[in-house]
């Protein structure tokens, strides 16, 4: 719900507002990106990976991050002004001063959204995620942009749905919250300061393109590389970012059973796999129709920025599976030496494609997808004692019907094309034959696609599907 909520909501204020509010939004979320690192500190990791916490732990947690929030708010304000000099955008620190009160905000929230994760209590966070963003954006955010408040219908929005969500998520579990300045583990704090380090490393691969796009071209450039990537990103993110709660929850609980982690990873990648590559393949085959159907022909540029980046996403998808099972084991220096070999290359690329234009930029991030999948994925399989051939064994499925589907999914775009059908409606045509070549498929050749691991995984949550869906799957 709340991906399909965020994708409407990203078209319908495209076509309200256009690139350059978002552009202005991009600018000051990189600084926010990174000022969030440092108000969490890890802290709320940690809290997950433990396998006991006390109110000890819970109240000192809680007192870092919302002073640190605090700070972190002070600091942004103070410099906002340097910001807006450094992307020569004097417009921007308006914005940024308006988002500075967004640290203290999700501080509030942040440890109790940790112990829903810690107890497994994810159908509370997913409520709590979508009620937000449909009051923040669907029924602030967007009657405002129709009204004319441009940039600032995005800030109320985003300012409305953090308030919110650290409100429903602090009602689910109060938690204590009488200050406490010390941590009696130091245990606790190491493992936050090496979760800090390697999502310090994530957040620059994440935002370097937006930097130099920001810094080297115009807010113009800047708010049509966001919006590309929101719309290329958002079904990964959503998909990832649900997948690494619950399995971070679960391998922590289980972290001393590594033959039944290495099961679970290498079913999450045959799933995630046959999730990705379909879906990305056939978006990369046609992206004009994805562009002009979602944001009007006046969205043009976006068209060659598309390909890459939905080429980079299978890759970014599988390396995240990653990550939750090396924190798991306490092994996030592992993760993190990946990351630090992709960041080196990867500024090596930006020196090159930022004298190119903004394209070369977004093959340049397809790129240091690859080597950011190779470097983290290797850390994961020798952790877990698992071959490459065994990895690439769990994909094939996912390659077999991207083989099937992407070429269909073409042929049906360039009949549509050549036989002058709306570009809405041959967008709609070109889903729906994709999803019934993706179920036929599956349908028909299962028994060759699905690894061991995959029916594994599958025989676990099999008794929660019900109805139509889950007999036919069955």
């Amino acid at each position: 719900v709340r991906m399909c909520a965020s994708m409407l909501v990203t078209v319908v204020l495209a076509r309200l507002l256009g690139p350059e509010p978002f552009g202005l939004v991009a600018i000051a979320w990189i600084v926010i990106g990174i000022g969030n690192l440092f108000a969490d500190l890890g802290m709320s990791s940690a809290l997950v990976q433990r396998s006991s916490i006390s109110d000890v732990d819970v109240r000192a947690a809680f007192t870092c991050q919302v002073a640190f929030g605090a700070t972190l708010s002070v600091i942004l304000i103070l410099l906002a002004p340097f910001i807006g000099d450094f992307f020569k955008e004097p417009k921007v620190v308006r914005v940024v001063h308006a988002l500075a009160p967004l640290f203290v905000l999700q501080a509030f929230g942040a440890i109790a959204a940790s112990l829903l994760k810690r107890a497994l209590k994810f159908k509370r966070i997913q409520l709590a995620q979508v009620t937000s963003y449909l009051i923040g954006f669907v029924c602030i955010g967007i009657p405002l942009a129709a009204v004319g408040f441009a940039v600032w219908s995005l800030i109320i929005a985003q300012l409305s749905q953090t308030a919110l969500f650290s409100l429903f998520c602090y009602t689910q579990i109060p938690h204590p919250a009488k200050p406490l300045v010390a941590f009696p583990d130091r245990k606790f704090f190491d493992f936050g300061v090496k979760v800090l380090i390697s999502n310090l490393i994530n957040w620059t691969l994440t935002n370097l393109p937006s930097i130099v796009i920001g810094r080297v071209f115009d807010v113009f450039a800047l708010g049509l590389y966001n919006r590309a990537y929101m719309l290329i990103t958002t079904p990964m993110q959503s998909l990832v970012a649900s997948g690494q709660a619950v399995t971070f929850s679960g391998y922590s609980r289980r972290q001393d059973d590594l033959p039944t982690i290495r099961t679970a990873y290498l079913a999450g990648v045959g799933f995630m796999t046959l999730a990705m590559l379909p879906a990305y393949g056939s978006i990369a085959l046609v992206p004009e129709s994805v562009v002009q159907a979602v944001f009007g022909a006046d969205w043009h540029d976006l068209i060659p920025l598309i390909v890459p980046l939905a080429l980079a996403m299978p890759f970014h998808a599988l390396m995240a599976l990653g990550g939750p099972m090396l924190w798991s084991q306490d092994r996030v220096e592992s993760e993190t030496r990946g990351q630090i070999l992709t960041l080196a290359a990867f500024a090596a690329i930006l020196v090159w494609t930022v004298m190119i234009s903004v394209t070369a930029i977004a093959w340049g991030i397809f790129a240091m997808s690859v080597l950011r999948f190779f470097f983290v994925t290797s850390a994961s399989l020798a952790i877990l004692d698992v071959s490459w051939r065994e990895f690439l064994q769990s994909i094939k499925g996912g390659l077999i019907v991207l083989m099937i589907t992407g070429p269909i999914v073409l042929i049906c775009d360039q009949l549509a094309s050549s036989w002058h059908i709306g570009v809405a409606f041959r967008v709609a045509l070109d889903l729906l034959t994709g999803m019934a070549a993706f179920l036929l498929t599956v349908h028909a050749v299962c028994r060759q696609i699905l690894s061991t691991e995959m029916y594994w995984l599958w025989g676990r949550i099999n008794h929660h599907l019900s109805g139509l869906i889950g007999n036919w799957l069955r």
